[in-house]
């Protein structure tokens, strides 16, 4: 009976560690930020930004991810620190 509860227990953990450790394509990335009420909102509003391009580095990704404003910047930056413990930097280019 402990044997089972062990090998439960190491299967449990290991799904844990798996699904905190989950890895995302730039493309996932966007799909997910896209469907976020956030951009919807940012669609339907379309508040007036400056228009600078900022890019966007994720870490464990290669491809960067390029913004035409600031303003969706920050809103991919606010989901990337709600729904990832990923990583990323930003920088504007003029």
């Amino acid at each position: 009976m402990r044997f089972h509860l062990i090998v439960i227990n190491i299967c449990l953990l290991t799904t844990w560690a798996c699904k905190s450790s989950e890895t995302f394509s730039k493309k996932d990335l966007l799909d997910y930020f896209h469907e976020t009420s956030a951009y919807i909102d940012y669609l339907e509003e379309q508040p007036i930004a400056s228009q600078v391009v900022v890019t966007i580095k994720v870490d464990g990704i290669d491809d960067p991810f390029f913004f035409p404003n600031p303003f969706v910047a920050n809103l991919f930056e606010d989901f990337l620190d709600k729904n990832t413990d990923l990583n990323y930097s930003s920088s504007y280019q003029d």
